[in-house]
């Protein structure tokens, strides 16, 4: 599980760059935005 975790932890710092770059918005408003899409998105 360990090589999974490091996989998503890179992918999640790949977002952020991206987001940054694109928006240029904040790492607190990445995660408010992630946590709604995964409540979204886990309770339909």
């Amino acid at each position: 599980m360990r090589g999974k975790n490091n996989f998503i932890s890179v992918l999640i710092s790949l977002a952020e760059k991206l987001w940054d770059k694109m928006y240029g918005i904040d790492k607190a408003t990445f995660f408010v935005i992630s946590a709604f899409h995964s409540y979204y998105f886990i309770y339909p």
